[in-house]
């Protein structure tokens, strides 16, 4: 949502004319991230998602910041490294679906999983005409927000499932 929808919507402080290098940045950042997430989801897969969403939610409030005020090259970089954590999130939660939900429940929930997805999506899109920029990115703070309580509760009160079977889980 950072990379694709701020820099077109209403208010965005630096211009259209950087939403090329805001896509270049935001993708050189969750590229990146990918690499970063590797050695950690497999030691630690409550604590991944948790850095992840924490990640997320801190770079995203900082984002405001910065696009508030205008300061570019800070704008820039915490975008990048909000995008790490975006890989980190996505990546971690890819990987976790199908350890987290028994197998008698599992592609049910995970399917509404990724029908919350597509409606967030959905509503986002939906709202382009309404949002300016400073609304697209209170937007993301919110649903960074979300995950990060939703990752906390299972940090605090979940099973760590590295290095266990799914079996195990079960």
């Amino acid at each position: 949502m950072l990379a694709y929808y701020v820099p077109y919507a209403k208010g965005f402080a630096f211009g259209v004319e950087h939403a090329p290098r805001v896509v270049f940045v935001a993708n050189l950042g969750a590229s990146i991230g990918a690499f970063l997430l590797l050695p950690l989801i497999d030691r630690a897969r409550r604590l991944s998602v948790l850095i992840a969403f924490l990640g997320g939610t801190l770079t995203a409030l900082a984002v405001l910041v910065s696009h508030s005020m205008e300061v570019l090259v800070a704008f820039y970089t915490l975008l990048f490294l909000n995008m790490v954590a975006s890989e980190w999130a996505w990546g971690s939660i890819s990987v976790l679906q199908s350890e987290l939900f028994p197998t008698g429940v599992r592609a049910s929930i995970v399917g509404f999983l990724v029908s919350l997805t597509g409606i967030a999506g959905a509503l986002t899109v939906y709202s382009e005409g309404v949002l300016t920029a400073q609304g697209f990115i209170a937007w993301a703070i919110i649903l960074w927000a979300l995950g990060l309580i939703a990752s906390a509760a299972w940090y605090t009160r979940g099973i760590e499932s590295a290095g266990r079977s799914v079996e195990e889980l079960a």
